[in-house]
């Protein structure tokens, strides 16, 4: 086992141990043979250790790995619960507040702010200042920075100092750009939406409502257009086609940094995504 990953061990009524008197399964280290330390000091489960049964007679024994919150972190509950689930880290002086889940084997880097109504999904490093954002799995935001009534896809990573807009100077409704075409939302507040394997730059600062489609990549010290195509490459210079074959290639390198193997069918998503937003989103890059 690892602990980079969460396991259940079931057992139906027919599969538990043929004990006569009473069993128990511990978990050792496996380097040294030790018990594996915890704050709760429990090692082991099994009849003489509080277990329950499930409804059928078996049992489901989970094993995680527990969150670890350092010195000085304030967790504020007074406005909706805060979950944080196992493997995830909080760093010194981070400030949470409810209601939030965050999920497991997450970092949330020193002095971290963190707003109510915000969802940060499984293995993302996040620092800054969030609000009202959701966050998918595998996504970096680790550095200074607001994000704001934003939703983030997978393996997206914002670099340094990137700053979502997500409230109008004149207080007013935001409208979103979707293929060179307005929408209006009818809400006063909109941050960013951006899509799965996408990047930013370091200083990058996104418009109200703005939308960054999937695999694009932003390195720009100028305005931000509204809308980005998926699969764009904007720049100083301007805005170009992202070749697909680098983006599946950083999109491999990206993922194996997490210990996940970037499949042929995944792969072949990327592409099919690709090509079809050529077609579907051409006047967005008009």
């Amino acid at each position: 086992m690892n602990a980079m990953h969460d396991y259940v061990i079931r057992m139906t009524p027919d599969e538990l141990p043929p004990a006569t008197a009473f069993w128990s399964a511990t978990l050792y280290d496996t380097e040294n043979g030790f018990f594996i330390p915890n704050d709760r000091r429990k090692y082991s489960v099994g009849e003489n250790t509080g277990m329950r049964l499930n409804a059928d007679g078996g049992i489901a024994i989970h094993i995680a790995a527990e969150a670890v919150v350092k010195p000085g972190v304030v967790l504020d509950a007074e406005n909706g619960p805060i979950q944080i689930d196992g493997g995830t880290v909080l760093e010194p002086n981070a400030v949470i507040v409810g209601p939030c889940y965050i999920g497991p084997r997450s970092i949330i880097r020193a002095g971290t702010s963190i707003r109510g109504d915000t969802s940060i999904g499984p293995v993302c490093k996040v620092g800054g200042e969030i609000e009202a954002s959701i966050i998918h799995g595998y996504t970096n935001k680790q550095h200074d920075g607001f994000l704001g009534h934003s939703y983030l896809g997978q393996w997206i990573n914002l670099g340094a100092d990137t700053v979502t807009s997500d409230l109008k100077n004149t207080y007013g409704t935001i409208r979103a750009m979707i293929n060179g075409v307005g929408v209006e939302t009818g809400r006063h507040f909109v941050g960013s939406i951006i899509g799965d394997h996408a990047k930013t730059g370091i200083g990058t600062i996104l418009p109200t409502g703005c939308i960054v489609g999937a695999g694009s990549n932003v390195f720009t010290q100028r305005a931000v257009p509204k809308f980005v195509p998926s699969f764009a490459w904007l720049t100083d210079a301007g805005m170009t086609h992202y070749r697909i074959e680098k983006a599946i290639n950083i999109a491999r390198t990206v993922m194996a940094r997490r210990d996940v193997h970037l499949s042929d069918a995944e792969k072949g998503l990327i592409e099919y995504v690709a090509k079809a937003a050529r077609e579907v989103e051409a006047a967005g890059w008009a």
